[in-house]
């Protein structure tokens, strides 16, 4: 391997080290969360920022679709393709609605922890949401539905919108001494899985 190509690999090591360093703080932080902690985290100098990306936006964006699509290679290896459908759906469900994904926003789902901040972005960080988001949507319809047989989109959708907000509120009621947290994880898992239920 020539000198080039390993700075170039070098490079590219550090910048995926970065951008995971950026998923993990813009959950847990939200969008306002400084270029500074986040370099810290990754464990760079706040000077080496530029030497991989424009500005705190092109981080974003980028950090973006590094956190979504790592949570739909996940997703997607964690169940076996052979099950049924309401089964897979259902292994889902189990780890997603669960007190552990509620308390590892780090390495949750970045669509529960960035959606409200995303919605007062400007639009430019929108669309690139709308993009992902978008995928995501098609990914898990396919993932979920029969075979070679997708979920219907509006069905998907809704499925999907039941999750995650029983995830944000269940994350807004936790650490209350309030048993609602639990309850509502608890409730959204039932109700999915009994609507998939023969």
């Amino acid at each position: 391997m020539d000198a080039q190509t390993s700075r170039a690999r070098k490079k590219e090591k550090t910048r995926q080290q970065l951008l995971e360093a950026a998923s993990r703080r813009l959950k847990t932080d939200g969008l306002h969360a400084s270029i500074a902690r986040i370099m810290a985290d990754a464990e760079l100098t706040h000077g080496a920022f530029y030497a991989y990306f424009r500005d705190k936006n092109g981080l974003i964006v980028e950090s973006l679709r590094w956190a979504m699509d790592r949570t739909a290679r996940m997703v997607a290896a964690s169940i076996p393709a052979d099950l049924p459908p309401a089964e897979r759906l259902t292994r889902f469900l189990g780890f997603y609605l669960s007190p552990r994904h509620r308390q590892d926003v780090a390495e949750g789902c970045p669509v529960a922890s960035l959606a409200r901040d995303l919605g007062r972005a400007s639009p430019e960080l929108r669309r690139e949401f709308a993009e992902e988001l978008d995928g995501m949507i098609e990914q898990r319809r396919a993932l979920f539905g029969p075979p070679g047989t997708p979920m219907a989109r509006d069905q998907w959708i809704g499925v999907m919108c039941t999750y995650v907000g029983a995830l944000i509120l269940s994350r807004a009621v936790a650490g209350s001494d309030h048993p609602l947290s639990d309850e509502i994880l608890n409730a959204a898992r039932s109700f999915l899985v009994g609507r998939n239920d023969p």
